[in-house]
């Protein structure tokens, strides 16, 4: 790759939403594997492949990513998932169990089975509807029957996202669209690159629906239902998360002490590393930070009672869709900022709920309601979805009998929640410090 065509690829690749980017510079782009579209099907343009590349930095380890590549005629790079026929070559070589060779290794297909009758409805032309490229993944739709999701960063072994629908299928749980499929990269890289799974036809997703229903006037009986049921719904998935035979990867382990101090303390020190870094933008959280501070040592002291299970790890209202079959969880992908072994890593069921409870508190901030009624209509929201919550959990073991420790780790994971996301908005979106800011100094009342 010459330096032209390193930078305008490393330009590209900063341009996209699934790009980790570090703001560091991209000191090389290798590429490690690859597969002509042609050979996915002899119509396509010969120019497009699907290509693992790894990219390197002057500091810390290099990174695969996972890239359909087509170009225009002036050579611009654009993503080849954008032309149907190279989905459909994609979703035709799982439906076929096939397997293509790469120019160092195989590309193979794996149908789930039952998977059938999704992928027979979908016709060799099938017309793409939509695609959404934010993310871990590049997501297409299909006939509005099955969802192509490119996974962009590889990683070698099997994927946390796919053992969670592997393991969800297993315990019969419906949280989930249908898994159908997957693809396989062997060779140079062992990874999976891609999944398949039954389309969701939705009225809208959770973020849509919590807008509407914090600006609607007056309380609105169905929005809490709704929120009940989106707490429901994450009760069911950590009940299947946590259902598994001793030395699986998905059986609980009881919560220890020395879980607590760990959480305690990584919190207490990305607390000091924000808290810094906002002192110019938002000056007011010097008056909170002692309380925030205590707030992260109190979860040092709780008891460790309950159990660690696989999370969700980022259940944003965005990744809830109500279909006709009401409200399910489109997205188990988890935190993108984290390594596949840190997504593997077993939490406290409440930092999902919190990541949910911290997702409304932004759709009542991004709705426009002024306070105190905004406060207000929240409180009665989160009192919704703990309802919902605890309704899918009674009887279950996971989460602490005590409501003080209850109480306790949720405030902490929420702190954890609202600290993250200032470090995000300090670091990309400078206009939401201020959001972010606020978060953090209402944690503190």
């Amino acid at each position: 790759m010459n330096t032209a065509e390193h930078n305008q690829m490393s330009e590209y690749l900063r341009s996209r939403a699934w790009f980790r980017d570090r703001g560091w510079p991209i000191t090389r782009i290798e590429l490690l594997d690859h597969v002509r579209s042609n050979a996915l099907d002899p119509r396509l343009d010969p120019r497009s492949l699907l290509a693992v590349t790894e990219v390197s930095y002057p500091v810390g380890s290099p990174e695969l990513y996972v890239l359909p590549l087509a170009f225009s005629e002036g050579g611009e790079i654009r993503s080849a998932l954008e032309d149907a026929g190279f989905a459909q070559s994609l979703v035709r070589l799982v439906r076929e169990d096939g397997t293509l060779q790469t120019a160092n290794g195989k590309l193979r297909g794996e149908r789930v089975p039952g998977a059938e009758k999704w992928l027979d409805a979908v016709p060799p032309d099938a017309r793409l509807t939509r695609l959404s490229d934010r993310g871990a993944g590049t997501s297409v739709v299909l006939n509005e029957r099955v969802v192509l999701k490119l996974l962009r960063r590889a990683e070698p072994g099997e994927d946390p996202e796919l053992e969670t629908h592997l393991h969800l299928a297993r315990t019969g749980s419906s949280v989930v669209p249908d898994l159908l499929g997957l693809l396989r990269l062997e060779g140079p890289v062992h990874s999976t690159v891609a999944l398949l799974r039954a389309f969701v036809p939705a009225r809208w997703d959770g973020w849509d629906r919590a807008i509407v229903g914090f600006q609607a006037p007056g309380d609105d009986a169905a929005f809490l239902g709704d929120a009940w049921e989106q707490g429901r719904k994450l009760g069911h998935l950590h009940r299947a998360l946590g259902t598994a035979e001793p030395g699986s990867t998905f059986s609980p382990e009881p919560v220890r002490r020395e879980d607590l101090e760990r959480w305690s303390a990584s919190l207490i020190g990305r607390l000091g590393v924000v808290l810094a870094s906002a002192a110019s933008a938002a000056p007011e959280l010097a008056r909170v930070q002692e309380t925030l501070v205590e707030r992260a040592t109190h979860l040092a002291r709780l008891a460790p009672v309950g159990w660690k299970i696989r999370v969700h790890g980022n259940p944003h209202l965005r990744r809830l869709l109500q279909g006709d079959a009401g409200w399910q969880i489109v997205d188990v992908a988890g935190e993108l900022d984290r390594t596949a072994e840190q997504r593997r890593e077993k939490q406290v069921p409440m930092r999902d709920l919190a990541a949910l409870l911290r997702s409304y508190d932004d759709a009542a901030v991004e709705s426009g309601i002024e306070d105190p009624e905004r406060r207000r209509r929240l409180a009665r929201v989160r009192r919704a979805v703990l309802e919902g919550y605890r309704s899918a959990l009674a009887g279950s073991a996971l989460l602490p009998e005590s409501g003080d420790v209850f109480t306790g780790m949720l405030e902490a994971m929420e702190l954890e929640g609202a600290a993250r996301q200032l470090g995000r908005a300090l670091e990309r979106h400078p206009d939401r410090v201020s959001i972010a800011a606020r978060a953090l100094c209402e944690l503190a009342m």
